[in-house]
Parts: structure tokens; C-alpha cells; sequence
């Protein structure tokens, strides 16, 4: 008798971007009878339009990625649905788009198609197994009430793993990126959005925080606008913003969720910096103005740590301090080094994380106190991206 072939499973949920608002013409092909979805109660190749894709998704990509690197079957269950809201009370389209949260019909029905796809699958000889939940959504409560937006979420993500039955279900979040230029930008809701999926995961083993089960798995859409790859007037991503996350949530999700780590040094270079300075770092340079000596991010990411050290103590009662500066304004990245004796300093205080995006420009700023000695100084900054 024949072993069932294994056969990763993966429900989609969110809204519009993990509907897809591609062009399915530029969307990758995948290998017959590998990479498959399940929908409208049918198993079929998981070609663009995956679902009620318009016409190109992130998901032929993903599947792709996936297949090449495992050599094993996937299989997607699309039910995310365009302008769906997180948060019951920010579902107030006319007529409303649905919600995910408990008194809405999103995920009940999810789950449930999710069900039937297994069995379904198990029905034509696969070993189906429930791989996790992809999940693109937060523009619809960038526009709303965005603090009502984590609790939804967190309720929502306990909700999928009680009825799967599976406390250690991952959850893997495609990070919100921000609203075409012409509609606000990256506004404050859509920075809160992003803010309250990175309060999510910061437990991650990977990622620092309560919940090791939740996962970030790509987090450059926010850059998708400067880099020509999302739909003109519009928050939704092309077909080569699409390809890009799913290729790379892929990636993500193989990797264990694993960021690649980089350190930026920036130090004062030859010249000492002397008492009483404000003075901004740079690379091997040190100036009197952070928009001059500030050096400009080739990718997004996270920059958790910032470590410091100076050649010379700053002396009895004096004092170094230095912030992480951003596009020239001030981060919570912040430490010191005080008194006669210490020469390094750091902030590991994940709360105080920043998340910058291709093109931000970052610095160091020291501050020297009165009657500290003049030294050199040196900083290392731990970016993830």
C-alpha cells in the first residue's frame, strides 16, 4: 500500500494584499500537482488567480519558493477577503466588508474551509497538516480605531489555535505597509498597525517576546511605494511587490523565522570630540549637524541594540550620552557612559526598537558633559532585517 504523501497546509487570511491585486501574466509558474489550492470546494494548481485573486497573489511565488527548497507539496486555503477590518468596530464600510473578530463571520468560515481542505485532501491520499495561517491585513484599522486593533488581533490568534486544536499553531504576519501618498501616507494609524504586529512577536524566541508562535515574516511592503512595486493611487501591491513577499515569506518561514543580522559602526573617526559637544556620528566622521553626517539605509529592518564605548573614561561626576537618531529626529534608543572608570555603555531594551525602511538616514548623537575628558567614540548598531 502506498504512504500518503505529506502535504503542507496553509490558510490565508487578512484582506485585499493577501487577496492579491496583481497581474497573474507575471506570476511565476508553479510545478504541476505540488504546489495546489483549495477553493470553492476544489483542489487545483495553485496558479494565479489563487482563490479571488485580482488576478496576481503573493501565493504562486510563495509556493514556489517553498517547493524549490523543500522538494515537498503545499498546499494554500485562501480566505481572506478585500477591506475586511481586524476590529468589529472599524468594519464600517457601506455595505461593511466583513471582520475577523469574534462577532464577525470571517473567521468562522475560515476555519471551517480550512477543515474541508484537509479532508479533502486526505479524501485524494495526502497526509495533509495544518502549517499555519499567512495573514496580510491591518489597512482597513489603519483608518479606524487602531487601539482596538492588538487585543482583536492576540483574541483572534488564540481563537484559530483552541479551534485547531494546536496551542503552538504559527501565526505569520506579512507587516502592513503604508497608504498610496495621495491618501495619507504613512499616517500615524498606519505606523500603529505596524506597531501593534511587532508588539505581537517581540516575544518570538528569534524576535524577543510573550509569544513564540507568531512570527513576522516580511516587513519591506512599507517600502514597496519608493521602490516602484505597488499599484498607482493605491495601498495595494503589483505583481512584483506580490512576488517579492511571497518569495521572501517564504524564505521566512523555512529560515524558522531566523532575521538575518547586520552591524552598523559608526565612530568619530581621527578627531577627538571634546567637552561640552553636542556632535552627530557618522562613519569614520563626527559633525555639529545629524543631517550632513548621517548615513542612508540601503534596506528595512529592525535595529534593536545600540552599544557604545570611548577610548577615555569621561572622568568623576561627567558624562556621555548618545541617542539613535532617525531621518534626523530622536529615537528611544538611548545610553550612557558615566564616571571615572567606564568606558561602555548600551541600550538592549527591546521596547525601545526602531523600524526603519530603505532611505532613512540614521546617526548617533553624543553629548559631552562640561568637564568630561575628549576621546574618541565608537558605536555598533545591531540592525535585523
Amino acid at each position: 500500500m502506498a504512504m500518503a504523501v505529506p502535504i503542507a497546509v496553509f490558510l490565508i487570511g487578512g484582506q485585499s494584499n493577501a487577496v492579491g491585486q496583481g497581474n497573474n501574466a507575471l506570476s511565476p509558474a508553479t510545478p504541476a500537482g505540488q504546489v495546489l489550492q483549495f477553493y470553492n470546494g476544489i483542489i487545483k494548481q495553485g496558479n494565479d488567480p489563487v482563490g479571488a485573486a485580482n488576478t496576481g497573489s503573493a501565493w504562486p511565488a510563495f509556493g514556489l519558493a517553498w517547493y524549490n527548497a523543500t522538494g515537498h507539496a503545499i498546499c494554500f486555503v485562501p480566505t481572506a477577503v478585500s477591506g475586511s477590518a481586524q476590529a468589529a468596530a472599524n468594519d464600517t464600510a457601506s455595505p461593511p466588508a466583513g471582520n475577523w473578530d469574534a462577532s464577525g463571520t470571517l473567521y468562522g468560515t475560515s476555519v471551517a474551509l480550512m477543515r474541508q481542505a484537509l479532508a479533502a485532501l486526505a479524501s485524494q491520499g495526502y497526509a495533509p497538516y495544518n502549517a499555519g495561517i499567512l495573514w496580510c491585513q491591518g489597512e482597513t484599522d489603519a483608518g479606524g480605531n487602531t487601539s482596538l486593533y492588538l487585543p482583536a488581533l492576540v483574541a483572534m490568534v488564540a481563537r484559530f489555535r483552541s479551534d485547531f486544536t494546536n496551542p503552538s499553531l504559527p501565526f505569520y504576519i506579512f507587516r502592513t505597509g503604508q497608504n498610496d501618498p495621495a491618501s495619507g501616507g504613512d499616517s500615524a494609524g498606519w505606523q500603529a498597525i505596524r506597531g501593534a504586529q511587532e508588539f505581537l512577536v517581540k516575544s518570538d524566541p528569534s524576535q524577543d517576546g510573550d509569544d513564540p508562535y507568531s512570527f513576522i515574516v516580511y516587513r519591506r511592503a512599507v517600502s514597496l511605494g519608493t521602490r516602484g512595486m505597488m499599484n498607482s493611487s493605491s495601498p495595494h501591491y503589483n505583481q512584483y511587490g506580490l512576488n517579492e513577499m511571497g518569495t521572501m515569506g517564504a524564505q521566512a518561514v523555512l529560515s524558522g523565522c531566523k532575521l538575518s543580522a547586520s552591524s552598523i559602526a559608526l565612530n568619530s573617526g581621527v578627531s577627538t570630540i571634546p567637552a561640552a559637544t553636542t556632535a552627530y556620528l557618522g562613519i569614520g566622521a563626527w559633525g555639529g549637524n545629524s543631517a550632513i553626517i548621517s548615513i542612508p539605509l540601503s534596506c528595512d529592518g529592525i535595529i534593536r541594540d545600540l552599544v557604545v564605548s570611548s577610548e577615555v573614561p569621561p572622568g568623576a561626576g561627567q558624562s556621555y550620552a548618545y541617542t539613535l537618531y532617525k531621518n534626523g529626529v530622536a529615537t528611544s534608543l538611548t545610553c550612557s557612559i558615566a564616571g571615572a572608570t567606564a568606558t561602555t555603555g548600551g541600550d538592549f531594551n527591546t521596547d525601545h526598537s526602531v523600524y526603519p525602511q530603505v532611505t532613512d538616514t540614521i546617526t548617533v548623537q553624543v553629548i559631552t558633559s562640561a568637564g568630561a575628558a575628549a576621546t574618541y567614540h565608537k558605536t555598533s548598531i545591531l540592525m535585523e532585517q
